[in-house]
Formats: C-alpha cells, sequence, structure tokens
C-alpha cells in the first residue's frame, strides 16, 4: 500500500469516525407537511464538473445523486403520492472532490443521498468499523450496511459509494435504504 493511499485510508477512518460521533451532518429528523420546494437539479454542477481529486482517479459512476437515487424511486420505495426534485450540492472532500448530495424533502420525511464516486471503496471500509451494531444487507454490489442508531445506509460497488441518510414519518427506513440502495447500485 502507498504511503498517499494509507494516508487517505486514515483520513476516511477519521472523517467517519466523526461523522458517526456526530450524527451526521446537517440532517433532522422526520418532516411532517414541509411547505418549501428543494431547488431544481438542474443549476447545480454535476459531479465531472468538480475537480478529481487525483489526476489519474477516474469515477466509478457520471452520476449525481439525484441522479443515482431519483424522485420516482423514492415516491416508489415510500409510497409518497408525489417527491419533489431533490436539491443537489457538489459536496466534494479531500477523499472524493467530485462527492455531490441530494436532498429529498416531504410528507414521506426526509431522505439525503450522499454519493462518492471515486474513493468509495476507503469510505465504505472505514465506516464498517465505525458504526456500532451495523446490519449487513446480503448480495447488494460489494458491501451494503444499514446502522439503526444513525438511520443511515452505506452501499459500496467497485469505485462508487452511496450513503443514505433517512428519516421517514410512516415507512420501515431500513427497508425503504435496501430497495433505493440496490437500485442506486445497479446503476454503477
Amino acid at each position: 500500500m502507498t504511503s498517499n493511499r494509507s494516508f487517505r485510508l486514515i483520513l476516511a477512518g477519521g472523517l467517519v469516525a466523526l461523522v458517526a460521533a456526530c450524527g451526521g451532518g446537517s440532517a433532522q429528523g422526520p418532516v411532517s407537511g414541509s411547505d418549501s420546494k428543494p431547488a431544481a437539479a438542474e443549476a447545480t454542477p454535476r459531479p465531472t464538473d468538480v475537480p478529481m481529486a487525483e489526476e489519474n482517479a477516474a469515477p466509478g459512476t457520471r452520476l449525481n445523486a439525484c441522479e443515482i437515487v431519483t424522485a420516482e424511486e423514492i415516491a416508489s420505495a415510500t409510497g409518497a403520492a408525489d417527491v419533489a426534485d431533490g436539491e443537489l450540492q457538489a459536496a466534494p472532500t479531500v477523499l472524493d472532490e467530485a462527492r455531490t448530495e441530494c436532498t429529498y424533502e416531504g410528507d414521506f420525511g426526509r431522505i439525503i443521498v450522499d454519493l462518492t464516486p471515486t474513493d468509495g471503496a476507503n469510505l465504505y471500509d472505514a465506516a464498517v468499523g465505525a458504526y456500532d451494531g451495523a446490519e449487513l444487507y446480503d448480495g447488494i454490489g460489494d458491501g451494503a450496511f444499514w446502522s439503526d442508531k444513525n438511520n443511515r445506509a452505506f452501499f459500496w460497488k467497485g469505485s462508487v459509494n452511496v450513503m443514505l441518510t433517512i428519516f421517514l414519518n410512516d415507512a420501515d427506513p431500513s427497508a425503504t435504504a435496501e430497495e433505493l440502495g440496490t437500485l442506486a447500485i445497479g446503476k454503477v
């Protein structure tokens, strides 16, 4: 393992441990009857518009977070009558400058999709060790698990990691995460 790869793995572990300890970023609990509509995804840069962390690093997908899990897929998985387009943000990190985040909100609750297209394997490896009580999903990509404590699921295939943070008003978040993660990893 090169020293650069070791350094990145250590950074990934620290980042995941920090996120796990804090319970995530700005995610909040269930939303009931949100009046605000998310902004359209077209106005936000796609991951290909964001510089890569390394010159030779190639993303495992050219999709962004709002494309890897769509509003229609969320409506189907949650049983919601209508889900507005998600709010897409470029969310580069030290480990993956091509990372994007998409937030969906509505009567169903809130779902945040984090897509790490270039360094997802390191993120997944670090996350598996950082989340106590992780429940593994079988047969999805190269690995997948759910953390009930954090309402968060990780799905990994190749260099791609999809993290779903799910707060639902009327559905099982683990089952919803499994359905959405399976669809997302199927696009990689």
